[in-house]
């Protein structure tokens, strides 16, 4: 997936693996954090979903 958006020209050069490992890190955290409740919306925390969204929106050229 990530050497598709890279060929579409939506990534920045960057190593394939060093943004798949970025991507899955920061996945692995959020959903961690979430489980643990620690995203908590009524403490104005982004969902997970924003949270990616704001990864992807600052990654994406």
């Amino acid at each position: 997936m990530v050497e598709d958006c890279k060929s579409a020209n939506e990534l920045p050069e960057a190593p394939t693996k060093s943004l798949a490992s970025l991507f899955l890190a920061t996945m692995h955290g959020l959903v961690t954090m979430e489980a643990n409740g620690l995203l908590q919306r009524e403490k104005g925390l982004p969902t997970v979903e924003e949270n990616i969204a704001l990864m992807v929106s600052l990654v994406s050229r």
